[in-house]
C-alpha cells in the first residue's frame, strides 16, 4: 500500500500527480488527471492524499504533475 500526503505550497496554481507505469486497476481516481479521474490539490496550502495499492512487479517508475506546464517546469520525479 502506498500513501502519499501532499501539501501544495505553490501560491496560485493547483496540482495533481500522475503515476507513470503503475496499474491503477479499480483505483483510477488516484491516477492524478485533474478534472478527469479526480480533483486537483488547491494552491496556497491545499492538501491531498494519494492512497493506492501497487499490485505488480517492482521496478522504477516516475510521476509528474498533470496540470498546465508544471511537468516542463520540473515538477516530476522517480518512484521506486
Amino acid at each position: 500500500r502506498v500513501i502519499i500526503h501532499i501539501v501544495n505550497q505553490l501560491p496560485s496554481t493547483e496540482i495533481s500527480v500522475h503515476w507513470h507505469g503503475l496499474h491503477m486497476k479499480d483505483q483510477a481516481w488516484m491516477d492524478g488527471t485533474a478534472g478527469i479521474t479526480g480533483c486537483a490539490i488547491a494552491a496556497g496550502g491545499g492538501t491531498g492524499t494519494y492512497n493506492f495499492t501497487v499490485d505488480q512487479e517492482p521496478g522504477t517508475h516516475w510521476w509528474h504533475s498533470h496540470v498546465a506546464t508544471q511537468y516542463a517546469d520540473g515538477l516530476f520525479g522517480a518512484f521506486v
